[in-house]
């Protein structure tokens, strides 16, 4: 008998099958489309960090994951700084298109968001993404590899982990040499 369902089991399991084909999920999950907002509140260029294994799955599906501890303020584009196990090393060596962000999203949202089915169906990255639980997704409509990457330079003052999430424009990106002239 171990194994089997009861019979209860198996009509609440019906039940709950029934109601959400006719109610649908409950989710408080948020799609924030950024070419729908208004210019003044979008930040126009954010800098984040990856590390190979995000940097991979930025590169084959165009998608990054913000913690979802702290909801982000909506972006127009994101530069991707490698960390030193990245190639390049130490800087920023993509720029991505935001398209638009998830929210409030839980694992049972992931199932519901077409982005997401390339690489739930990945064994590189499946497992891991599906033991968090919570999710902020941001899906870039594209990403360009700089054929000039912006490295981080001894003279620069701040750590690495100050520039995550900072912002600059996208004038700054488009003239600087190195990461210090993004915040100049």
């Amino acid at each position: 008998m171990s194994g089997e369902k009861s019979l209860n089991q198996y009509i609440n399991e019906v039940l709950d099958s029934h109601i959400l084909q006719i109610k649908g999920r409950n989710t408080q999950m948020e799609k924030v489309v950024i070419g729908e907002m208004k210019h003044s509140d979008l930040r126009e260029a954010v800098v984040v960090t990856q590390q190979p294994w995000f940097m991979d799955i930025l590169d084959k599906y165009n998608i990054y994951f913000f913690s979802p501890k702290k909801i982000v303020k909506p972006m127009m584009s994101l530069l991707f700084y490698g960390d030193s196990d990245c190639e390049p090393a130490k800087s920023i060596s993509r720029f991505g298109k935001v398209s638009h962000i998830y929210r409030h999203v839980t694992r049972e949202d992931l199932d519901s968001i077409p982005e997401m089915q390339g690489i739930l169906n990945d064994p590189r990255f499946a497992d891991e993404i599906l033991s968090w639980g919570k999710y902020q997704i941001v899906v870039l409509s594209e990403v360009t590899l700089l054929e000039n990457p912006l490295p981080l330079t001894k003279e620069y003052i701040n750590h690495p982990r100050i520039i995550v999430n900072r912002e600059t424009t996208l004038a700054k990106f488009l003239g600087a040499k190195k990461i210090d002239d993004l915040f100049n």
